[in-house]
């Protein structure tokens, strides 16, 4: 059991970038699209939630799988400059490069599913229960997230809690303000 434990950490922490930014884009896209809805007292139906949550983990794929690929590639390419190799292409089109292509499908991947998840379990329990649960829900996640970040990256704990937390109920409001769901 404890070697399941050490696999679960160790995959845990290979995704870590792509599971913080899909939650917290997820969630953050949910609060901005639903805000209006949410703080205007207007009930927050089930299929809303999923198509946000649609929106919020397919809506960065794009630009993240664009991104994290140009970031392994320039790595690569790179490493073949500082290798002086005669024909760095070989290495940017070797196995490497593959390599390159599959871990940028599995960020992306990873990222939009936290990301579709995060926004999906906010709303879907503000749609079930009552709507203000959704941001309640957002709030707690991100405290949450902030301060687990916090301790595990040599920060502190409620700074980094109270920080995120605040931050998503200036997204709340600013999804207020722009009025984008009715």
């Amino acid at each position: 059991m404890n070697a399941v434990f050490k696999r679960l950490k160790s995959g845990l922490s290979a995704e870590l970038f792509s599971i913080v930014i899909g939650l917290t884009d997820g969630m953050s896209t949910a609060l901005l699209l639903a805000g209006s809805q949410v703080l205007g007292g207007r009930p927050l139906e089930p299929g809303l939630a999923l198509r946000v949550a649609l929106v919020a983990g397919l809506g960065g794929a794009l630009p993240l799988l664009a991104a994290e690929y140009a970031r392994l590639r320039q790595n690569l390419s790179h490493a073949a400059r500082e290798l002086n190799l005669a024909a760095p292409g070989r290495l940017l089109h070797g196995q490497l490069g593959q390599r390159n292509v599959r871990q940028a499908l599995r960020t992306t991947a990873v990222a939009s599913l936290s990301g579709f998840l995060g926004a999906l379990s906010c709303l879907l329990m503000g749609a079930l229960i009552a709507p203000w649960v959704a941001l309640a829900a957002a709030n707690l996640a991100f405290f949450g997230m902030g301060a687990w970040l916090g301790r595990h990256l040599g920060g502190r704990a409620l700074s980094w809690g109270l920080a995120l937390a605040l931050a998503a109920d200036l997204l709340t409001l600013i999804g207020l303000a722009l009025h984008i769901s009715g």
